[in-house]
C-alpha cells in the first residue's frame, strides 16, 4: 500500500480466499527466476540513473525501492 501511495498509483488491493490459477490479465507471479541470467525473462525495464552511475554500469533487476529512491516522481513513467 505504501509503494502504491508513493507512486501515486490508485489501485485497490484485494485478497482471495482460495488460489486462482487463471486470470483475465497477465500473470507475473512466476516471471522472476533467480536461477536464470535474465530473471525477468522477456520483461525489459528501462534503464534509469542509479547512485554512482558515473563509476559503475547499470545494475538490472533491483528492488522497486531502488527505482523509487533514484527517480522519485519519474518512477511511474519508467514502469509503463
Amino acid at each position: 500500500k505504501t509503494l502504491l501511495k508513493e507512486l501515486e498509483i490508485n489501485k485497490e488491493i484485494s485478497f482471495t480466499e482460495e488460489f486462482i490459477s487463471k486470470y483475465n490479465f497477465p500473470d507475473y507471479r512466476n516471471i522472476i527466476n533467480p536461477k536464470k541470467k535474465e530473471p525477468f525473462g522477456e520483461l525489459k525495464l528501462k534503464e534509469y540513473t542509479q547512485v554512482f552511475f558515473d563509476k559503475f554500469d547499470f545494475i538490472r533487476d533491483l528492488s522497486i525501492l531502488d527505482l523509487l529512491f533514484n527517480e522519485g516522481p519519474n518512477t511511474e513513467n519508467l514502469l509503463y
